[in-house]
């Protein structure tokens, strides 16, 4: 098969933090395809922009930078999940997070507010951040430090980018992926970082038992 205007992509950090997995996933919305390209060679053209190292670095090293250093970025996956899903195509990383300290828990986020043009639940899509450096450098009485909220810009800003594989190739388009729904992508425009920590239950150790 080839891709096509129109296809969504699933691109999704995978790490490890106290024996527990981290995912940061983002979609993209393929435009402007030229000639073709099969699944498998577009999901590895996307990971190699967004990993660091000898890629494009549009994601990883922003994020690696909100990440206490006792966290590690395993690998990158990359994978079409519309109109038909296929195969994930996966990058080992084994890299560890560069923040200012270490992250005394997993639970602890900042959170990027991503927003489409149209208002509405739909048209929002919140990343949650974790697991963030427990330091002064990072939060103070549960508010994220400026120059933290500086950091969560850059990568913010990536995350809002698109990502033109070329010459003559196509574009990787940020967006809101509305499963089952009409229209089945919203574009990213504009990011929103919230000042103030946020906990996520889910990352909570041993929740369930």
């Amino acid at each position: 098969m080839a891709i096509a205007d129109g296809d969504v992509f699933l691109c999704t950090a995978v790490g490890t933090y106290a024996g527990q997995r981290i995912l940061l996933t983002h979609t993209y919305r393929v435009f402007n395809v030229i000639g073709t390209v099969d699944e498998a060679t577009a999901s590895t053209s996307l990971i190699n922009e967004v990993k660091g190292g000898v890629g494009g670095d549009v994601l990883e090293s922003a994020y690696l930078a909100l990440l206490g250093t006792n966290y590690n970025l395993d690998a990158w996956r990359a994978q079409k999940i519309h109109p038909v899903r296929y195969v994930r195509v996966e990058q080992a990383r084994n890299v560890a997070g560069t923040g200012s300290a270490i992250a005394e828990t997993g639970n602890i986020a900042a959170v990027i507010t991503l927003r489409a043009a149209l208002a509405g639940r739909r048209h929002i899509s919140n990343k949650h951040i974790g697991p963030i450096p427990g330091d002064a450098a990072t939060m103070v009485a549960g508010e994220l430090t400026p120059a933290y909220q500086t950091l969560m810009n850059t990568l913010a800003t990536g995350l809002k980018s698109s990502i033109i594989i070329g010459p003559g190739g196509y574009t990787f388009v940020p967006c809101i992926y509305h499963r089952g729904l009409v229209p089945v992508t919203s574009d990213i425009v504009t990011s929103a970082i919230q000042s103030s920590v946020r906990v996520q239950r889910r990352r909570t150790l041993r929740v369930g038992e």
